[in-house]
């Protein structure tokens, strides 16, 4: 088999590869950083930054991309290495623990226990030829991640339709909150909203995205700029539309226009807030409601 017929079995690249260019390079240097160091202590503000990623979303991108959060992919290549080195190697258990980045032997034993069943002595014993079925279960416990079961609602976005859109300088009048939650949405836009209107707006930062109940938000309908007290200047969002009746569709959605914009060459404008339009909330049954979700983008050359 030539080198350009082999199928490549390294999970991390053949789930970067599905990303584009753009978000690969950033990704595959994520990962490298914490391949190359993972005996360390490391910051994940600054490797954020190495890689040219909002340290408030990585954590949220990452596990997007492979599955798992990097605390837990740094915790399985720490033990992966540990795993190794016990059943090939001679070396004392403490030092094996310390090289791979444990503080202990006892924080190892502990890992090993939690995530293996075993200890480091059954480990050790495990890597020989009358042992290697067990020795497959622990590599699979190793392996990367997969969803045993998708909810309906994540299969279901496969369908959604995605678009880029330009608005101009919009204006809203808005009340600023805390904990963004429908039932908070709901109560204060019909406390503010004039009885003709019946379309709501949520706006909010980047932040609020990742940890909605710790953030800000502001909700409140499109007006004249001269009944205004919020503008949103011009910008480019990617957009979708669903109509959704739990959390976990709504969740579903803002994950796949996530997912569409590593798919795609898009940059994510920080510098601009994200916002959700709710249509026809005077009509809203508490069984079902449309939303149309807009995250803020750079456009660039996609060439």
């Amino acid at each position: 088999m030539t080198k350009k017929d082999a199928t490549v079995l390294i999970p991390e690249a053949q789930l970067i590869d599905e990303l584009a260019p753009h978000w690969k390079k950033r990704f595959v240097k994520a990962t490298q950083i914490m391949q190359d160091r993972f005996s360390e202590n490391l910051n994940w503000n600054d490797i954020a930054d190495e890689c040219a990623i909002s340290p408030s979303h990585f954590h949220y991108m990452f596990k997007l991309v492979f599955g798992e959060s990097p605390v837990h992919y740094l915790r399985r290549m720490r033990l992966k290495q540990a795993v190794y080195s016990l059943s090939l190697e001679k070396k004392a258990v403490t030092d094996i623990a310390l090289e791979t980045g444990f503080s202990s032997s006892q924080a190892l034993a502990k890992a090993l226990k939690r995530e293996l069943g075993m200890s480091a002595s059954q480990i050790r014993r495990s890597n020989r030829l009358e042992d290697a079925d067990l020795w497959d279960q622990i590599m699979l416990k190793l392996g990367q991640p997969t969803e045993s079961e998708t909810s309906l609602e994540k299969a279901l976005c496969k369908n959604l339709k995605f678009e880029l859109v330009h608005f101009p300088e919009r204006y809203f009048f808005t009340s600023k909150q805390q904990g963004h939650n429908l039932e908070n949405i709901f109560n204060v836009w019909f406390q503010i909203t004039p009885k003709d209107i019946a379309n709501g707006i949520s706006i909010y930062h980047w932040s609020a995205a990742v940890s909605p109940a710790s953030q800000p938000f502001f909700v409140g309908y499109e007006c004249a700029a001269h009944q205004s007290n919020k503008t949103l200047p011009a910008s480019h969002y990617l957009s979708t539309t669903v109509i959704l009746d739990s959390g976990t569709a709504y969740s579903a959605a803002w994950d796949a226009l996530y997912s569409h914009l590593l798919e795609r060459n898009l940059e994510p404008d920080y510098d601009a807030e994200v916002f959700e339009q709710m249509s026809n909330l005077r009509d809203y049954n508490a069984r079902e409601m449309e939303v149309s979700l807009f995250l803020p983008v750079k456009i660039k050359d996609q060439t």
